[in-house]
């Protein structure tokens, strides 16, 4: 045994069993994050290769040693999405009951849209099958049972049934669309929707304040219900793959709740949550194929400029999340399909995830931390910002924060 077996026994350790989050409003390109963490090989990221000599800045060559740890140590993540989730809390209910719980959502529901569900037999089949098997999972707590192997490996079998029922399902209704109503600017506005989002969006925050996908009993203990779920489904992945002797890294896509995202990070010291950025006009740009109305209904519901009691806890809140994020991405405009820049950081950051040190920080993320800490002496209850001042050589000339006005309590 010499010095570099016991370092790399403890980053072995580190690598083991990562999860990622991801946050980010609709179009900033959480998707496209997702699907490049599910790349299988080191070669499907599609990488810029990077130059072995005559280096012009520390930034190649930091990029070259990311580039050749990756290559050696590149692991594919399994993606989690919370939208699975969400149809999870479907399954203790059979199919004929499903319209009923869809307009009780969204008054204007399409109830065609089953009829076209129900036509596809394997669905039917399928959706039976993981009916029986949820009940038979599911515990008066409603968390999921586990006491021997057969049961978690059952459990595994529902999550990848879960994938397959939820594609199925938002294939059909996506080509569908209802009327809601929606608070755009103060004003109350009747707006035409796609169906499967208004349903989707409208069912996490009922869930999140009842418990369930039908109105019950409205209970604090609920706004925990979806990470709770999600969190099952983590156990009974990481469960699977120490059988199998494999890593456990695990993307969750993505967070719409402050609260959900703080479940984990108060659980899990391997937890990263990164938000995805890019400029408004591009994000709208990928939105291409909703109109500037169903847009401003997203950001509303993304994005909303007050919430008041209850709903501050229970529905999305974008802004939230992306503050509370411990790593953020910016995710440009790209003409190629092979999303370099991307793909860059978020290899660079699994990386560092790691092997922590691997490369020391750019001079925009050493400067981000300080302002990041500077914020932590404001007393403001609302909000805490920090700002650092720099040359263009980023060299640091002042430190600022806010603070509440003079002769106030903070």
């Amino acid at each position: 045994m010499d010095t570099r077996d016991c370092v790399a026994t403890v980053y072995n350790e580190r690598s083991n069993f990562i999860i990622v989050g991801l946050t980010g409003r609709t179009g900033s390109g959480c998707s496209e994050a997702a699907s490049i963490l599910e790349s299988a090989n080191f070669e499907d990221l599609n990488l810029k290769v990077p130059k072995n000599q005559d280096y012009h800045s520390k930034d190649e060559r930091k990029y070259k040693i990311i580039y050749d740890y990756a290559k050696s140590n590149w692991n594919q993540f399994y993606v989690l999405r919370m939208s699975d989730v969400i149809f999870s809390f479907l399954l203790p209910y059979k199919l004929e009951e499903l319209n009923e719980i869809f307009t009780a959502i969204v008054p204007s529901w399409p109830k065609i849209i089953m009829k076209k569900v129900i036509e596809d037999g394997d669905f039917v089949d399928l959706y039976n099958a993981a009916h029986e098997s949820f009940m038979k999972l599911r515990t008066s707590d409603n968390t999921l049972l586990r006491d021997n192997e057969e049961q978690l490996s059952e459990e595994y079998a529902l999550i990848s049934t879960i994938r397959n029922l939820h594609s199925t399902f938002k294939q059909i209704a996506s080509k569908y669309s209802c009327q809601t109503t929606v608070n755009i600017q103060k004003e109350k506005k009747e707006i035409t929707a796609n169906a499967y989002s208004c349903l989707w969006q409208n069912m996490g925050n009922i869930i999140r304040r009842e418990g369930d996908v039908k109105t019950a009993t409205s209970d604090s203990k609920n706004m925990f219900h979806l990470a709770r779920r999600a969190n099952d489904f983590i156990k009974a992945i990481r469960n699977r793959n120490k059988k199998l002797k494999q890593h456990t890294l695990i993307c969750i896509d993505a967070f719409r709740n402050p609260y959900e995202a703080q479940y984990f990070q108060d659980r899990y010291s391997a937890f990263y949550l990164i938000s995805i950025n890019t400029e408004d006009s591009e994000r709208r740009r990928r939105l291409g194929y909703l109109t500037n109305e169903q847009i401003m209904s997203l950001d509303t519901l993304e994005y909303p400029g007050k919430l008041d009691g209850i709903d501050k806890f229970t529905n999305q809140n974008i802004a939230a999340c992306i503050e509370l994020s411990d790593i953020h991405i910016y995710n440009p405009h790209s003409s190629t399909i092979e999303r370099f820049y991307l793909t860059e950081q978020l290899v660079k950051y699994i990386m560092l995830m790691k092997h922590p040190g691997l490369i020391t920080p750019t001079h925009i993320e050493r400067c981000m931390q300080m302002a990041y800490n500077a914020k932590l002496n404001s007393g403001c209850l609302s909000r805490q910002v920090g700002a650092v001042i720099t040359d263009e050589n980023f060299s640091v000339k002042a430190v600022g924060w806010n603070e509440v006005p003079e002769g106030q309590v903070p």
